[in-house]
């Protein structure tokens, strides 16, 4: 009988898993958050004490992704704007210099109208890196003209590297002489599942490559990390708030050899599309995304109110770059004055670097939590990650309704719970980071 409850359980997951990839709209939000809360259930179940195989799990936990291979992204329309990239790299065409709403004036296409009129970054320039860019077009490529087998081909990258991390993470577990079962908080967790290979979201593709740089970092092999971390800010450009940890990690000497080659590296695959308009039209797009959008942030919610209890209107344009600088500094300050207890504490660092980038972030969208989660799996405050990518959920409200609307409620439910959480955990932790299973 030994597991025979928990492979039930893992049962019923596939089965609201499938509903979740074939069925499930993102405007159903009370059947949203039943599908969550039951794999959440289910999850923290199965991961907090598996009594069962290892590799079996981690085999269920690659059929959980397999479920969505031929769907349509349930929850996110994002997927439409990496196939119009695509689409214009194999054009030969510069996703970076030219806007979609430009563009479309120029073809008659009916696959570029259609995507044009699905997307929501219409007047938006790309923000995607070369890396990410590289696997639009290859997607394009694969799909000849066929938006399904694009998206296939799409989800088909992530899968993949997926099971690189599943295959990584453990080994990085063990380096630090902790369980590889602590993988299970990240590789069966609902929101990694559904956000990443379910609504095509990259940072499944950016944590293989940085997880992969981790390991090489820790094991003194410096040029692969180097090259890993490239690739990884080349995918997406989280893991550049990361890089000044290396100092205390690696020493001044090696780390600087990883800064000269990172950097090479990262000028190197920007060369097939550099232009001085790419970098004028990169940065704006950036600058717009820290002054114009604004979705289920935390305190600087708070600030907007007392922005506009002073003003009378929304001081985005003034905030939002204020919170960049003030993060930019705490971020720097994080991962500068931890002390070096163990090779494993830098995690901890970078962890603690992230929630902190998270919570004055102006836009925190579900899947931006992945890799909080991941990096939480090396700590003992790996509970905080784990329950805000539960309450993160409750962004989805925002859809309810037919017109996009945020629902302040349910955003203050997120971060009252996920305070009250953070209190705790930090308090009663805060005396031994480091985690036990």
């Amino acid at each position: 009988m030994n597991g025979i409850k928990e492979k039930i359980i893992l049962f019923f997951c596939s089965l609201i898993y499938f509903y979740c990839a074939y069925y499930l709209n993102r405007s159903d939000f009370e059947i949203l958050m039943l599908c969550y809360t039951l794999l959440f259930s289910g999850y923290i179940y199965i991961a907090k004490k598996p009594t069962f195989n290892f590799k079996e799990i981690v085999a269920y936990a690659v059929f959980f992704r397999l479920i969505f291979l031929f769907s349509v992204p349930p929850l996110s329309d994002d997927f439409y704007r990496f196939i119009w990239d695509g689409r214009m790299i194999i054009d030969s065409i510069n996703p970076y210099l030219i806007l979609p709403s430009e563009f479309i004036q120029t073809t008659s296409d009916k696959d570029f109208h259609f995507l044009f009129e699905n997307m929501n970054s219409q007047n938006y320039f790309t923000v995607y890196p070369p890396i990410n860019q590289l696997f639009f077009g290859l997607a394009s490529f694969i799909g000849n003209g066929n938006i399904y087998f694009e998206i296939i081909a799409l989800r088909s990258f992530i899968i993949l590297a997926e099971i690189g991390t599943m295959l990584m993470l453990p080994k990085l577990l063990q380096h630090f002489h902790l369980n590889k079962n602590l993988s299970l908080f990240y590789i069966l967790n609902p929101l990694i599942i559904v956000e990443l290979t379910g609504n095509l979201h990259f940072e499944g593709v950016m944590i293989f490559f940085l997880i992969a740089a981790i390991y090489f970092a820790v094991k003194n092999q410096i040029l692969f990390s180097s090259i890993f971390w490239i690739l990884a800010i080349g995918t997406k450009l989280i893991p550049l708030i990361f890089l000044p940890v290396l100092i205390k990690t690696l020493g001044i000497k090696k780390t600087l050899y990883h800064y000269l080659i990172t950097t090479l590296g990262c000028v190197l695959i920007f060369i097939p599309f550099l232009s001085f308009e790419l970098i004028s039209n990169f940065f704006s797009s950036l600058d717009l995304y820290f002054q114009s959008f604004e979705f289920n942030a935390s305190i600087y919610f708070l600030v907007r109110e007392v922005g506009y209890w002073i003003k009378g209107w929304n001081t985005i344009h003034f905030i939002g770059p204020v919170m960049g600088v003030l993060t930019f500094l705490g971020i720097v300050s994080t991962l500068f004055f931890y002390k070096k207890k163990s090779d494993k504490s830098f995690l901890t660092a970078c962890f603690f670097a992230l929630l902190f980038y998270l919570l004055m972030a102006t836009t925190v969208h579900p899947w931006y939590l992945s890799t909080l989660v991941l990096l939480g799996v090396f700590t003992k405050y790996k509970w905080i990650a784990i329950t805000w990518s539960f309450l993160v959920v409750l962004s989805y409200g925002a859809y309810s309704e037919e017109e996009y609307s945020q629902n302040l409620i349910l955003v203050s439910v997120e971060y009252i719970f996920l305070f009250i959480t953070m209190i705790w955990i930090i308090s009663k932790e805060k005396q031994n980071p480091i985690p036990q299973y």
